[in-house]
């Protein structure tokens, strides 16, 4: 619980003490306190109730006074103070002359403390101040007289202290007036510099309940204003601001704070409105001292523009909020109106800029709820997919150990047939046979695929000889390659030496090469070469295997290593297969430090390379070397697009599809290169593969947009990637799944890119910019 006496208090209560309202009235109590213990209760009460009657008396004629002339209102207020404060002196004399032992002191301590009232509460100059505080001045002469002919000169000494904490009230009085003139001063000459009537600077000072200014803020309000004006009137304000001005210009207690409004000047349909712009100044304690504002003049022409561009402003927006609405209303699958966008054309309601505004403020909590919405189903869907990868990778077990069985009993009973002569069981049993082989392998790829994704999938680095591991995969392809009539063999000189990383991962990649070359080539050659030699900085293993097939074309190369897709759809209905073979061979390689790159001819045949370090420690090098950027195509001085893309065919179609359209294309083939390129480049556009060697595309879509220089720069995802809403929410521009339409391709490029720095600078300034700007 927070204590109740803290330092906001305590200058509270002091202030109340001290200046308030009734701090005369403390300061008389404790005198009439002090008399009673030299003289007597009774005449204590007496002298406290004809003070107050006289205390009474002056307020009520002060209030007729007020109404003289101003030179008589002076003389007889400086009456009513000699009054009050010869009543105020007949205390401290009923304590002297009581003669008892406290008496001279108590008498000494109470015109002491009269004399610092006085002096601390003057507000008009020293001369009347030493007037008004006359009567005490009487009676520390009629106790010095006495303090003589008794011999008691201590009093005297008293009675000189006294004298001198009275001059030293006086003298603080002087300065605080003194800096509120300065104040005055300063408010005279800031508004000489503003030199004209649309303008005024002006004060108000609390304390004193004094306009400094007015003459100034009465030009540009039209008429005469007071003090009481400001304060008690709201400044002339309509009826419905008034409120709200005379809780700004009378505030409450609080701390120091600014002011900025504007009203009305008049009735309600005034057409003259002011600006405010200014300062309360406070106390310790938070009691309001001064108010400094400066005031303009608002032009009723400048009022009609201001509505009018606030009206076209407000149109562009809700124009803006529209597309926003129906692109969330697209990503979510839910109508437009369900989400707040039916709201009434902005031609119908032209006229009224609240109505404009509580649309906009509608669209914008329904943009806020669609935003929400599509936050929640990326996350539902990312969870989803890892819940999915992880299950697949944890069933991995349980999902081959019945298939083991079935094809191990399968052939138990196929050899138990033969031995019999049952042909057609045989028959039957190589059915299931090579079912049961098939959807192992199949489930086998899909695992091997979950594993990848959901980051289980680890590398056991052990030194190997790669001559034998070809052998031994030429020596099992070999029945495979004869069932088509091919032939297999190995090519050129093997190197010697050793090579340190997953031997199962480079047997499996290699494997799933020559089951391709086997499968799509008939009466053909099948040829593997390898060799080692320096590449991305670090020595690596090249591994090619070149079949006399089928070929593919530069379409079909660009879907190549896709999940689940063929080269060519009709592949799947002749050949078989499920897509998954190249896209896992690919992953492994890169998770291996390398990767797979393809030259094809169609009709001639095709050649595969894996390229992996011959030290599974130099992978991390090599991948960060991999990143190959390409010479830029297309015309010079067209605007730049950075294709992110590691498989290079795909960044080849995409630059012949863009060049066509206008657009210079430089391709990059890692991640890391790519953000690179884009923060020295800063292209037109960024178009973005999700799969990269070095770097997920996600990364690379948040590292654009959360970096200034390149946040501005619009991304397009173009990838076999489904997952839209993580890229829309990410904040890509627009995602494209491969294969691409080459005509869509360059349409969404041409729709999304932005300008060239230089044509942006030179573009026509509209008056929304001018109005920005200035």
């Amino acid at each position: 619980m927070q204590e109740f006496v803290n330092r906001q208090n305590v200058e509270r209560l002091a202030a109340e003490l001290m200046s308030g309202a009734h701090a005369r009235y403390y300061l008389l109590g404790m005198i009439a306190v002090a008399t009673a213990a030299t003289t007597s209760w009774a005449l204590a009460a007496i002298w406290f109730g004809v003070v107050l009657l006289v205390e009474e008396s002056r307020k009520a004629l002060a209030a007729q006074v007020d109404a003289l002339p101003k030179q008589h209102a002076d003389r007889a207020q400086l009456l009513l103070q000699i009054a009050s404060a010869a009543a105020f002196a007949t205390a401290p004399a009923l304590s002297w002359y009581s003669r008892t032992e406290l008496g001279a002191a108590v008498a000494l301590v109470s015109v002491t403390a009269l004399l610092a009232y006085a002096g601390y509460t003057a507000r008009h100059g020293r001369v009347r101040a030493l007037i008004a505080a006359a009567p005490y001045g009487l009676l520390m002469l009629t106790f010095v007289i006495d303090a003589v002919s008794s011999g008691a000169f201590a009093a005297l000494t008293c009675v000189a202290a006294a004298a001198y904490v009275f001059a030293m009230a006086l003298y603080q009085a002087h300065r605080t007036a003194y800096a509120a003139v300065q104040d005055a001063e300063w408010v005279r000459q800031l508004n000489m510099t503003f030199g004209e009537a649309n303008s005024a600077a002006w004060e108000i000072d609390f304390e004193r309940r004094r306009l400094i200014g007015g003459e100034k803020l009465a030009a540009v309000l039209g008429r005469p204003v007071t003090y009481a004006d400001v304060i008690e009137h709201g400044c002339f304000a309509p009826n419905g601001d008034r409120a709200l001005v005379r809780a700004a210009f009378a505030p409450e207690r609080g701390p120091m704070r600014k002011i900025a409004l504007e009203h009305g000047v008049g009735g309600d349909s005034a057409r003259l409105r002011v600006r405010h712009q200014g300062a309360i100044r406070t106390a310790v304690d938070g009691t309001p001292i001064r108010l400094s504002i400066i005031t303009q003049r608002v032009d009723a022409a400048v009022l009609e523009a201001d509505g009018a561009q606030a009206l076209r402003d407000g149109a562009a927006a809700l124009a803006a909020q529209s597309l926003t609405l129906k692109t969330l209303a697209n990503e979510l699958a839910a109508p437009v109106e369900r989400r707040g966008d039916a709201a009434p054309p902005f031609d119908d309601m032209a006229a009224d800029l609240g109505e404009v505004l509580r649309v906009l403020i509608l669209r914008q909590t329904a943009i806020d709820n669609g935003v929400d919405e599509l936050a929640h189903a990326r996350h539902e869907a990312d969870s989803a997919n890892l819940a999915k990868s992880q299950f697949l990778a944890n069933m991995s077990h349980e999902l081959r150990t019945p298939l083991n069985a079935i094809i191990g009993y399968a052939e138990m009973l196929k050899e138990d047939a033969e031995d019999v002569g049952e042909t057609a069981q045989v028959q039957d049993l190589n059915r299931i046979l090579n079912a049961a082989k098939h959807l192992l392998s199949l489930i086998n790829e899909i695992l091997d695929l979950s594993k990848i994704e959901a980051g289980r999938m680890d590398v056991a680095a052990a030194p190997f000889d790669p001559m034998d591991l070809l052998e031994d995969l030429v020596s099992t392809m070999l029945p495979l390659a004869e069932q088509n009539g091919n032939s297999i063999a190995i090519v050129g000189s093997l190197p010697d030496s050793e090579i340190n990383t997953d031997a199962t991962k480079v047997r499996q990649c290699v494997l799933n090469f020559l089951s391709n070359a086997c499968k799509f080539t008939h009466d053909g050659r099948i040829e593997i070469g390898a060799e080692r030699r320096l590449y991305n900085g670090v020595e690596q293993m090249f591994i090619t295997v070149t079949d006399t097939g089928i070929g593919m074309s530069s379409e079909h190369r660009a879907r190549l290593f896709q999940p689940f897709v063929q080269a060519d759809p009709s592949i799947t209905q002749k050949y078989g297969g499920t897509g998954l073979g190249l896209t896992i061979t690919r992953r492994l390689a890169q998770l291996l430090g390398g990767d797979v790159t393809v030259t094809s001819k169609l009709g001639e045949g095709s050649s595969f390379t894996l390229h992996i370090p011959a030290d599974f420690a130099d992978a991390s090098a090599a991948l960060g070397a991999a990143a190959k950027i390409d010479e830029i195509q297309g015309a010079e001085g067209a605007p730049l697009v950075i294709v992110i893309e590691d498989e290079p065919d795909a960044r080849e179609l995409a630059a012949r599809a863009l060049t066509r359209a206008g657009f210079a294309v430089q391709g990059v083939g890692g991640g890391e290169a790519g953000l690179a390129l884009a923060r020295a480049k800063k292209p037109a556009l960024v178009l973005l593969d999700i799969y990269l060697p070095d770097r997920s595309g996600w990364r690379v879509l948040q590292s654009l947009k959360q970096d200034p220089k390149t946040q501005d720069i619009p991304v397009v995802v173009l990838s076999v990637n489904e997952d839209r809403a993580h890229a829309m929410a990410l904040g890509a521009a627009e995602h494209i799944v491969k294969p691409a339409d080459r005509d869509r391709l360059a349409a969404t490029v041409m729709r999304f890119a932005r300008r060239r720095p230089e044509q942006t600078a030179t573009a026509a300034v509209t008056p929304l910019s001018q109005k920005q700007t200035g």
